[in-house]
């Protein structure tokens, strides 16, 4: 691969870094309406802010849900009034969903953000 090859493709790129949405069903929440929310990716910027503002792995989780669900739309002043979080925006997250989901949630995150170790990304190419 070089130069040439990378801005001939520069869409290929492009779509690889786009945000990305992603439907999921949270069943405890079924009660409340039809248990559906909506996250998107987030980017490197979005991850190193959120790492610099966790003090413990499931802060960072809790964190990145409060980024990346969109709908409901956690950041919403109305839904943190009613909930009593005001003083603290991402208590949301806590109020909706369980540890589990939130790992979990998390997790889909991060798959959808291509922040997901997966085995077979990379191939080492042995010299000959």
């Amino acid at each position: 691969m070089d130069i040439k090859d990378i801005l001939k493709n520069k869409g290929i790129l492009d779509e690889k870094n786009s945000e990305k949405t992603k439907k999921l069903e949270v069943i405890s929440l079924k009660g409340i309406g039809d248990g559906m929310i909506t996250i998107k990716s987030i980017g490197d910027d979005t991850f190193d802010m959120i790492e610099k503002m966790s003090k413990t792995n499931f802060d960072m989780n809790k964190n990145a849900v409060y980024q990346a669900v969109i709908e409901p739309n956690l950041k919403s002043k109305e839904l943190q009034e009613a909930l009593d979080c005001k003083a603290n925006p991402t208590g949301v997250v806590r109020k909706l969903f369980t540890r589990a989901e939130i790992e979990m949630i998390s997790t889909e995150v991060g798959k959808l953000s291509g922040m997901h170790l997966e085995k077979g990304l990379i191939k080492e190419i042995k010299n000959s």
